[in-house]
């Protein structure tokens, strides 16, 4: 007798379309409700502009760093009128820059005004900015 054989065996299938529906539930869900934050801007304090100089500048209570070519870094406390190319120091970024501002700090007379004024080198008169660029 001949058998017959019949495959009627169906492999178990999952229907995904409930969790697709869930997963753009909490998608909506998420985009209605998330506030983005707002952009904080650090306030900028600038000087008013008047003839009146202020009080004099102690250059013991700050350090001018000048930033050179080829990512050279000099420093000095001294006056803009005071200032030569034998009271420039040579110094490094990173963590010698950190120390230095740190050591610059205690060393101030008034360690609460100490102030780090940072400038190119194209600002600097003539004959310390031929010494800094080569």
């Amino acid at each position: 007798m001949a058998e017959l054989t019949t495959n009627n065996t169906r492999q178990p299938r999952v229907d995904m379309t409930p969790m697709v529906d869930l997963g753009f539930l909490l998608i909506t869900f998420f985009v209605f409700t998330t506030t983005f934050t707002s952009n904080r801007m650090m306030p900028l304090y600038i000087p008013d502009k008047t003839d009146d100089p202020g009080p004099p500048v102690k250059y013991k209570n700050t350090l001018t760093l000048i930033l050179g070519k080829d990512n050279r870094i000099f420093y000095h406390q001294k006056g803009p009128k005071d200032l030569n190319t034998s009271l420039l120091t040579e110094t490094s970024y990173g963590t010698t820059l950190s120390q230095l501002i740190i050591e610059k700090r205690k060393q101030a007379e008034n360690s609460k005004i100490f102030t780090v004024i940072i400038r190119p080198a194209q600002l600097m008169n003539q004959f310390i900015k031929i010494q800094l660029m080569f």
